[in-house]
């Protein structure tokens, strides 16, 4: 029942940030699906023995490949499907104990529990960081390669425009622009001449 609740919770959670950031309706499904698939790496590995702050890594790491496929998959930035889906990874609860502790008095618990939620917000920070890079890896692994040929070809193609004269325009369309210009301001000058007399 408690792991029901956390689920529903979940995806309210990513929801209403999604619907916050007026995130485009198309997106919204990817978002869920998204936020889920990370938080449910994240509680299947804290359930499994694994340190919050590693478990939360490896959430953000999957959550943020997944952004990536998402992103390929409907041609949409990832950062649509990455900011309402990272919610519920956020540290909330310790950072809120945190504060309890600090108005209390308790400098000690304090300390633990905001060390506590600085090191899960890195561990998300990195994940993210990674998933985007091995998601941008694994869908273009050449990008640069395609980069440096197209422009070659551009380069190629402007200096095949310049060696070849005959093809170009006797008078370029911004001298056109500026006689057009020029004899309307003139035309202009003539008659209030004309009134002034």
């Amino acid at each position: 029942m408690k792991f029901l609740l956390e689920f529903l919770g979940a995806i309210l959670g990513v929801l209403g940030s999604a619907i916050t950031f007026h995130i485009p309706s198309k997106a919204l499904f990817g978002s869920v699906i998204a936020g889920i698939l990370g938080w449910e790496v994240k509680v299947l590995l804290i359930q499994c023995g694994v340190v919050p702050v590693y478990a939360t890594f490896l959430g953000a790491l999957t959550l943020s490949i997944c952004c990536g496929a998402l992103a390929v998959a409907l041609r949409m930035p990832s950062t649509v499907f990455l900011v309402p889906s990272i919610l519920p990874l956020v540290p909330g609860t310790a950072t809120y104990d945190s504060m309890m502790y600090l108005i209390n008095g308790n400098h000690d618990m304090a300390t633990a529990e905001g060390m506590k939620a600085m090191l899960i917000a890195s561990g998300i920070a990195i994940g993210i960081l990674m998933g985007s890079a091995i998601s941008r890896s694994i869908i273009n692994p050449n990008l640069h390669n395609l980069r440096e040929t197209i422009k070659q070809d551009f380069d190629i193609s402007l200096d095949s425009l310049g060696e070849d004269e005959s093809s170009l325009p006797s008078k370029s369309i911004s001298a056109r622009i500026k006689g057009k210009c020029k004899s309307r301001h003139s035309r202009k000058r003539g008659r209030e001449a004309k009134h002034e007399i």
